[in-house]
């Protein structure tokens, strides 16, 4: 789910709307209570209350009551013109990215798949799904000479269904790295056609200790059409956040 910030939205901060098409395709929100989180480290959740609308003149499925919203916006820093994603991860769960407003592009011929996602007004949404081609500059964060990267080829257990479906971190990357990045952290993981977000977690067995992207890991395999036995370059584009790409052999 997409939206804008805008002067009415900005006098009224405490109602956020969630779109009728966001519901319909992801089932948000089926209770009364949810949790906004953010795609870098720390964790930090803001909780916000809900009031289910009704009827043929909303078009918006449930609003946001009470200050959860206002603090959540107040927190991130949200002014006129950015632009807010809401994605579903969880059920109950919205994690939230920022893009700021920035000057209108040059005129450019667009591509075929950019012009198949181009919204058609202010509101548009996103489900569990990741996204159409490479998220936005601010989203992978500064690039560097020489990022921090790993390989990965692709065996069964990294192609199981959902929810099992996850990927492991190679002991050497998490341990110069930190392995708090990856217990419990959201992900950006922008791939060769799709981008989305996968949650990490920290799995310790008496012999070994293992950290994982998980959730979301499923969808971004799958529609970025990776399979059995290719070889992903992961490249560490920001503090939460890798491109993949495939190994040409």
């Amino acid at each position: 789910m997409a939206t804008t910030s805008n002067p009415p939205w900005l006098s009224s901060p405490r109602t956020q709307g969630i779109p009728k098409t966001f519901t319909e395709q992801c089932g948000f929100p089926k209770s009364t209570k949810a949790v906004l989180t953010t795609s870098m480290p720390g964790k930090e959740e803001w909780p916000i209350d809900l009031q289910f609308l009704d009827g043929p003149q909303w078009r918006h499925s449930a609003v946001t009551v009470g200050g959860g919203f206002s603090k959540f916006a107040a927190d991130v820093g949200v002014v006129v013109g950015d632009l807010l994603v809401f994605e579903w991860v969880d059920e109950g769960y919205l994690v939230a990215k920022k893009y700021p407003r920035s000057p209108p592009p040059k005129p450019r011929s667009q591509s075929r798949a950019e012009s198949s996602v181009t919204p058609t007004g202010s509101e548009g949404f996103a489900a569990s799904s990741p996204h159409p081609v490479a998220p936005p500059a601010s989203v992978a964060g500064p690039s560097t000479l020489n990022p921090p990267r790993f390989t990965k080829t692709l065996r069964k257990s990294h192609l199981l269904p959902r929810p099992q479906a996850r990927i492991d971190i190679p002991t050497e990357f998490w341990r110069t790295h930190g392995q708090e990045q990856f217990d419990g952290p959201l992900w950006t993981i922008s791939g060769p056609l799709w981008w989305g977000i996968a949650k990490s977690a920290v799995i310790v067995t008496p012999r070994q200790t293992f950290c994982m992207l998980t959730q979301g890991w499923w969808e971004f395999w799958m529609l970025n059409k990776f399979k059995l036995g290719d070889t992903l370059l992961f490249v560490k584009t920001g503090p939460a956040a890798f491109e993949v790409s495939v190994v040409v052999q």
